[in-house]
C-alpha cells in the first residue's frame, strides 16, 4: 500500500486543523484511505501528517493540485511542506 508523509509548518494549528478537515472529502476521492496527524513535541507549530493512499500517482496528483495549495493557505502553512512518497515494503517482527 502506498503512503504519504507530509510535514509543514502551521501558523495556527485550529485553523490549519479546520481548513484540512474542509478537505476529506476531496482526499477520499483522491484515493486517500486516512491516516494520522502528528504535532512535533518540541516545535507545537509543525504538523506531520501520515495518509494511506490507494495509489501513489493520485496522491502525487493530489498533493500538487489547487486544492491543497488553497487548504495550505487557509490553514496558514509557512512555506512549503516536505513531503515523501512511500510504498510499502513490510512489517517488522516487533
Amino acid at each position: 500500500m502506498p503512503y504519504t508523509v507530509v510535514r509543514e509548518h502551521v501558523g495556527n494549528y485550529a485553523r490549519w486543523r479546520r481548513a484540512f478537515e474542509e478537505h476529506s472529502g476531496s482526499r477520499k476521492e483522491a484515493g486517500s484511505r486516512g491516516g494520522h496527524i502528528f504535532r512535533s513535541s518540541e516545535d507545537r507549530d509543525e504538523v506531520v501528517v501520515f495518509l494511506a493512499w490507494e495509489d501513489l500517482d493520485r496522491a502525487r496528483q493530489y498533493l500538487d493540485s489547487e486544492a491543497v495549495r488553497e487548504e495550505r493557505e487557509a490553514g496558514e502553512v509557512d512555506g512549503d511542506p516536505d513531503v515523501l512518497y512511500l510504498e510499502e515494503l513490510g512489517r517488522p517482527a516487533s
